[in-house]
This record gives structure tokens, sequence and C-alpha cells, in this order.
């Protein structure tokens, strides 16, 4: 089982995303939190496999949670899921040390497939990191 926690801020994404999530087999969503701080503090209590990440949060971003969760003793994969296909975001992301990087544009397929790969040591960084 692997075992997803969901930072967003957007109360429907969350939702949206851990019905999405809870509904395959192989995923349990551990925990559903709205900024980059309560992601840090709750990875460190629950100690997910992935975090899926949006990157524009209030206190604390997407990308400094991110890098906070690099230094993490067993750091969860993250998988930034954006709505701004930028580059240079997904790049940042990629140094921040996300192994993955998904639009919320795309189809769900995308985020389940990413979820597995970063699990199995792959990176799925997607087409806008060029």
């Amino acid at each position: 089982m692997i075992t997803v926690l969901i930072a967003d801020d957007s109360p429907v994404m969350r939702i949206g995303l851990k019905l999405l999530l809870d509904s395959q087999p192989d995923l349990e969503v551990s925990a559903c939190v709205a900024d980059g701080e309560e992601a840090v503090a709750m990875c460190r209590s629950t100690s997910p496999r992935v975090v899926v990440m949006d990157l524009a949060m209030p206190r604390l971003d997407g990308l400094a949670a991110t890098r906070a969760l690099a230094t993490h003793g067993q750091p969860p994969w993250v998988v930034v899921v954006t709505g701004t296909a930028d580059q240079t975001k997904c790049r940042d992301a990629a140094e921040a040390g996300a192994a993955g990087f998904v639009l919320k544009s795309e189809p769900p397929e995308v985020l389940l497939e990413a979820i597995r790969a970063v699990t199995r040591g792959e990176r799925r960084l997607g087409p806008v990191c060029g």
C-alpha cells in the first residue's frame, strides 16, 4: 500500500484528490493539509511514502515545504500538482527535491502513474519541464 499525504490550500482539490486516490486499491490517503507548514509537520508524524504537493499555498509554499522534506530522515517522494505550466517552476521543484510534476489540467491517470512511478524510483517531471 502506498500512503499519500495531500497538501493543497483548496478544499475542493483536497477532497477531489482524496476521492481519486482512495478509489485505487494500492493507494491510501494518510492525511490532507492546507499549507506547507502542516505538510512538513504531518509528514514527521505519519511518514507517508508520497506527498502530492501544490506549489501556491499560504504560510509555507510548496517549494519551501519540498526543500524542508528533503532534509527529513527518510524523505517522502514529492509529486507537485500545480495549475501553472511553467518550466522555471518545474525546474525549481526538481531542484528542491520533487520527483514528479503534474499539471492540474492533466487527466487523473497522469497523477496516478506519477505517484506509482516515483515509488519505483522513477522521475515523472512531464513535458512542462522540457
